[in-house]
């Protein structure tokens, strides 16, 4: 590894670090905003209070951030294959597995919407999306089974519309924003997910993908789960329906950071790390071509000898 490509990685996990830092900040902010300057009666925050429109200009700083920060950074410390299973995957996928199997009997006992047959489409829908986590808990992912990233799809794609139609939050309000953020930012990251199963990652739509479904499902969860459970919401905007989201995400978002601390892991593979803990699916292109030159070459040499050998043995037969 050269001084550059060392450079390139340090400045990988410095954002990925950095991005925890964030993300824990945005948090801390949502949830002084719900705690101290949230109107329940009307689902806005206070007109005069200040720190909510701090948190939506950190919210814009952030999201540039990511952006700029994915677009510059090389792809060279982009080592990942985005398909690498270690314990914190495997344990993050299996609790995202009893999350969206929970949705899918959520749906199925009514307590999220009950239009018919809307519900039950999410029931099955949720149901094949826990198995494509479970599939990743048990290290079983492969091309094969991507199509199940479209189940998960839609399930994020009915969150996002019992927020955006429900007539009893107002349109603009800032909790459905976030709600519509996490959806929209979640959908992207597994269609890029998707991709890197397949074998056609784009590594800096990967990382920016991933960067914004761990801030904004962590913006979204968090804040909204404390408030709901010290009774800072009221009834106005927090109902089962939205609880039931805030967990479904609180939960996605410790996958997301599984992901992050693999990448951080993984962003150069020179280091001594075990690779070992990541099971049979840690292999980089690069190697693997090595490997196989390599392979290649020593059955050439050994097969020289051998074709010298024969043709000084007919040399001496004829002779």
């Amino acid at each position: 590894m050269n001084k550059k490509d060392g450079t390139c990685a340090a400045a990988l996990r410095v954002f990925c670090g950095g991005l925890f830092l964030l993300t824990l900040a945005g948090i801390a902010i949502r949830t002084l905003n719900l705690m101290l300057f949230y109107e329940a009666e009307i689902g806005y925050y206070y007109a005069d209070a200040v720190l909510p429109v701090v948190m939506n200009i950190f919210l814009l700083a952030v999201f540039a951030t990511i952006g700029v920060c994915s677009i510059i950074i090389p792809k060279k410390p982009y080592t990942t294959s985005g398909t690498e299973i270690n314990i914190a995957t495997r344990v993050s996928a299996a609790l995202c597995a009893l999350a969206f199997l929970t949705l899918a009997v959520c749906a199925l006992l009514g307590f999220v919407d009950n239009a018919f047959p809307i519900t039950y489409i999410l029931a099955v829908s949720s149901s094949a999306a826990a198995a494509y986590f479970i599939l990743w808990a048990l290290g079983k992912t492969n091309s094969s089974n991507v199509l199940l990233t479209v189940t998960i799809i839609i399930s994020l794609v009915y969150v996002l519309a019992a927020s955006y139609f429900d007539i009893f939050v107002q349109m603009n309000s800032p909790n459905k924003t976030l709600t519509q953020l996490a959806c929209i930012a979640s959908m992207l990251f597994f269609i890029y997910e998707a991709r890197a199963v397949t074998g056609e990652k784009k590594s800096k739509l990967y990382v920016f993908s991933l960067s914004c479904a761990l801030f904004f499902a962590g913006m979204a969860s968090f804040p909204a789960i404390i408030a709901y459970l010290t009774d800072n919401l009221g009834n106005y905007f927090i109902s089962i329906n939205y609880i039931v989201f805030d967990i479904l995400f609180a939960i996605l978002f410790v996958y997301y950071a599984a992901r992050v601390v693999t990448l951080m892991i993984t962003a150069d593979k020179d280091e001594e790390t075990d690779l070992s803990a990541y099971g049979d699916m840690y292999v980089f292109p690069e190697e693997a071509e090595a490997a196989e030159a390599e392979s290649v070459a020593e059955e050439t040499v050994a097969e020289e000898p051998a074709a010298e050998e024969y043709t000084e043995q007919e040399t001496t037969e004829r002779n």
